[in-house]
């Protein structure tokens, strides 16, 4: 009988209960047929790790300790991301073939491959062809951030918010529409897919305001808007939504490749990954200029709740507009600058994470302190490391993304050292944090605090005055 360890959290208090259970029994009879991980190993320890993930963010996860004999079993549930450990294979063929199993059963669910120091290049680049998301060494995957961050951001978006007036009235959506009921932490369907949305399911959409689609449902979703275009206010809200959504998964697609240790994607393929995700930038922010007001429009578009790097394309997205519409610095070097500037915290330690989760980052110090003011220039090597070519100004951008034009921050640097697109970083970051989604207060609005912002005098201790100004003429 094969042991299956499930953890299942409390719906209000997110209290862990792990019980072992026989996987030919309890997983067929699970209510919800449904878990946010699936760990493939027998290493206790890796069970923590899971664990300890899952407790932070209320994911529920199942650990089987072998994929022999569970296949069908396995086939019978859902999940939103699975780890295999490829530790206890005995050769390259073995781990290519549970690998397999894993993405017939779950075709489109991320798959993390933890492997140990002992595969070399070649079977490495044999796994990621075989169906391979991701691939880890076991003491990144242990002891540090990458894991938490990838994690996060496929099982906490397998929804994405939409907005009511994406859809039009009489037109057939193929894709299921959902809403949230916070109190029970679940999403309930209110449009079924291949539905025609007549006036009173149109009604009740936008009585709902907030709709969430499945990250799977995402190209539907882009084909809906393609056949449903329109020039009015809304058709260009509809169309900087989607490309939003396109952007932000060229995004993870090119963080994945720069902060991958194995080194097994080409130089090309890293560059084509990174020109993409400046183009999907570039047609962003012009689909934004015509959009007019995008302040909202993209800051509902992304949930986050990670703490590094998952709100970057949302920031990439706001700098290069404002860039682009202040006429302040270059707006590809200040989105790409954007996008990179923090992708080196997610080399730090898991301990750092932790501890900002619960204090910030001031409760930082000592060596770890050391550590996470290094993450700019982490940054840079990862770029270099996969010798992809960075301009200079991006390249001082992200160095000074943190840096003050008053001599704080860190690096501490002279003011001119500190240059537009740095400052532009800087400012929508703190924008950002100030309009973050907090429990029992009212969502604040992004434009009015802009404004709110540039009228404040202690923010022209961290911007040149030439930039406020430029910044106080958009009209946004």
């Amino acid at each position: 009988m094969v042991l299956i360890s499930v953890t299942q959290f409390d719906q209000n208090w997110f209290i862990p209960q792990t019980i072992f259970m026989s996987e030919a029994v309890d997983l067929q009879n699970n209510e919800d047929k449904k878990f946010d991980i699936l760990l493939v190993s027998p290493n206790p320890i890796y069970d923590e790790r899971v664990e300890s993930f899952a407790k932070i963010y209320g994911y529920s996860h199942c650990q089987i300790k072998v994929i022999e004999g569970v296949a069908e079993t396995l086939a019978n549930i859902l999940v939103n991301f699975v780890i295999l450990d490829a530790a206890p294979a005995q050769d390259q063929n073995d781990v290519v073939g549970y690998l397999q199993v894993l993405r017939y059963i779950f075709p489109k669910t991320p798959l993390l491959v933890v492997c140990p120091k002992r595969f070399d290049k070649d079977i490495l680049q044999w796994i990621r062809k075989s169906g391979a998301n991701f691939i880890m060494s076991e003491n990144e995957f242990l002891e540090r951030v990458r894991f938490d961050f990838f994690a996060s951001q496929y099982i906490g978006s397998e929804y994405l918010p939409v907005k009511p007036h994406d859809f039009k009235l009489d037109s057939k959506v193929s894709l299921s529409l959902f809403y949230y009921m916070s109190a029970n932490r679940r999403y309930y369907p209110i449009v079924a897919a291949n539905t025609v949305v007549n006036s009173a399911r149109f009604e009740k959409i936008k009585k709902i305001g907030d709709v969430y689609i499945r990250r799977t449902d995402l190209e539907r979703y882009h084909n809906y808007l393609q056949e449903n275009q329109d020039q009015s206010a809304n058709g260009l809200i509809r169309r900087c939504r989607s490309q939003f959504h396109e952007f932000k998964e060229s995004y993870l697609n090119l963080v994945n490749h720069l902060t991958e240790e194995t080194e097994i994607v080409s130089y090309e393929e890293g560059k084509r990954q990174m020109e993409q995700c400046q183009k999907l930038s570039r047609d962003l922010v012009s689909a934004m200029m015509s959009a007019g007001s995008v302040f909202d429009v993209i800051s509902q578009s992304v949930q986050g709740s990670f703490h590094f790097c998952d709100r970057a394309p949302e920031r990439a997205a706001m700098v290069g507009y404002l860039s682009m519409m202040g006429d302040v610095g270059n707006p590809e070097h200040a989105i790409l600058a954007t996008l990179l500037c923090d992708i080196g915290l997610l080399n730090l330690p898991r301990e750092c994470l932790d501890i900002i989760r619960k204090g910030g980052v001031a409760a930082l110090d000592g060596e770890l302190r050391k550590i996470y003011e290094q993450h700019p220039q982490f940054s840079i090597n990862c770029a270099a490391q996969k010798k992809l070519q960075i301009d200079p100004v991006v390249r001082e951008a992200i160095l000074h993304s943190h840096s003050r034009i008053n001599g704080t921050g860190f690096p501490r640097v002279r003011a001119e050292k500190v240059n537009a697109e740095a400052q532009l970083i800087q400012v929508v970051e703190f924008l950002d944090d100030l309009c973050q989604v907090q429990w029992g207060k009212p969502r604040l609005n992004y434009k009015d605090e802009f404004k709110r912002l540039l009228k404040d005098p202690s923010t022209w201790s961290f911007l040149s005055p030439t930039i406020v100004q430029a910044l106080k003429g958009i009209d946004s």
